[in-house]
């Protein structure tokens, strides 16, 4: 692919057209993919997590560009790293694997609170979906129509085919105990 400069990647970023997204999603990968995984192997990584920490950090990108108010302010490599080094060092302090970074490029900016907090939420989902995945049909169900369906639970009873609402709530009740316990063990909910 031919050799892409700030405006025109975040032109096809800003693109309405998913090819053009997706043209500028794999220039990025094979113009800065290499500089993060060499930061998180040198920092007790592998290949997986910084390809994890890369697509995270498009995704803020992303995001970003769609902002009328989106102003970048370094080069899009410059950014996608200070993301990157940032969300890599608090993976490696909420695993306690590491205090210091070293840092292989030196430039970097720092990103705004409310995009890492972002990331963070995103990343809490994923974990909870995981777990949610691991809990039986009638549990997931469940769980998905009293917190995401905002359904009452005597209407929860009725969709479930349980005697009444009470029912409803033990069953609530009884899921999210397991829930917990899967979840318990787990570094990210600790």
């Amino acid at each position: 692919m031919s050799e892409l400069d700030d405006k025109a990647l975040m032109a096809l970023l800003r693109s309405s057209r998913r090819q053009e997204n997706d043209k500028g999603f794999r220039y990025m990968y094979g113009a800065y993919l290499g500089m993060i995984q060499n930061v998180v192997l040198n920092n007790k990584g592998d290949v997986k997590d910084a390809e994890d920490v890369f697509q995270d950090a498009l995704i803020v990108l992303y995001n970003q560009s769609k902002k009328d108010d989106f102003e970048l302010r370094c080069t899009i490599k410059t950014y996608l790293y200070s993301i990157c080094r940032n969300l890599w060092l608090k993976k490696l302090r909420k695993s306690s694997r590491i205090v210091e970074l070293s840092d292989t490029v030196k430039q970097f900016v720092t990103i705004d609170e409310s995009q890492l907090k972002t990331l963070e939420a995103t990343e809490e989902k994923k974990i909870v979906a995981n777990y949610l995945g691991q809990l039986s049909d009638g549990c997931q169900t469940i769980l998905r129509y009293f917190y995401f369906d905002k359904k009452k639970m005597s209407e929860i009873a009725d969709l479930m085919g349980l005697a009444n609402e009470q029912g409803a709530k033990n069953k609530k009740s009884m899921c999210m105990k397991k829930l917990k316990s899967l979840m318990k063990d787990s570094i990210h909910f600790t």
